[in-house]
């Protein structure tokens, strides 16, 4: 979008109408899928969606990049949330042998802050500047219940609070080894055998 050319609002518009129509038109056949207990709360869920998307069709139509990308985030994000209101159980198990990790048989949403090492420095984002970069991480069990597990068990420990950043070059920004210059300490977490955790 951000090369403004024609064709590509009109595919945009052309999206965002055929995500509208199956929400508002196929609200039925979506909540087939929902638990009774949950329904009422999935039905407002649509309702919410419906109203989003019939307002990004309007800034769709306004050409306005930014408030196109908050305006999808909002929608999907909700759609997610009726997605996890099908589910009535995990829907597969996981092998015996990973008993031992941890494991999440679900979503967790994770805040993650950023800051510089030097206060006086400020992160850059498009021209804005902020004193610090916060993140919200949807981390989705459903898919990778170990790796989801195993990063969610250790945000709850601390394991990341005031980690350093190993790697940052503007195509990637990297963290979680806690003694990355010193090859004689460990490069994760230590379990309670003592030994490092991996999976």
């Amino acid at each position: 979008l951000k090369e403004i050319r024609g064709e590509k609002w009109q595919k945009c518009a052309s999206l965002n109408r055929k995500a509208y129509s199956i929400v508002a038109n196929k609200k039925k056949e979506i909540l087939k899928d929902v638990p009774t207990d949950r329904q009422t709360a999935a039905a407002t869920l649509l309702e919410t969606i419906a109203s989003d998307l019939s307002a990004l069709g309007t800034t769709i139509e306004n050409k306005d990049a930014a408030g196109i990308e908050k305006g999808k985030k909002a929608a999907l994000q909700k759609i997610g949330l009726v997605e996890e209101m099908m589910v009535k159980e995990f829907p597969y198990s996981i092998p015996k042998e990973y008993n031992n990790l941890p494991q999440l048989k679900g979503r967790a949403t994770v805040k993650m802050t950023l800051k510089k090492a030097d206060p006086a420095n400020k992160f850059d984002v498009q021209g804005k500047i902020y004193d610090q970069a916060d993140f919200t991480i949807v981390v989705d069990g459903y898919k990778a219940p170990l790796t989801g597990g195993n990063f969610v068990e250790l945000i709850n420990s601390g394991f990341y609070n005031g980690m350093k950043i190993q790697r940052s070059d503007g195509f990637v920004i990297q963290t979680g080894d806690p003694n990355p210059e010193d090859e004689d300490k460990p490069h994760g977490v230590v379990g309670k055998d003592g030994k490092i955790r991996t999976i």
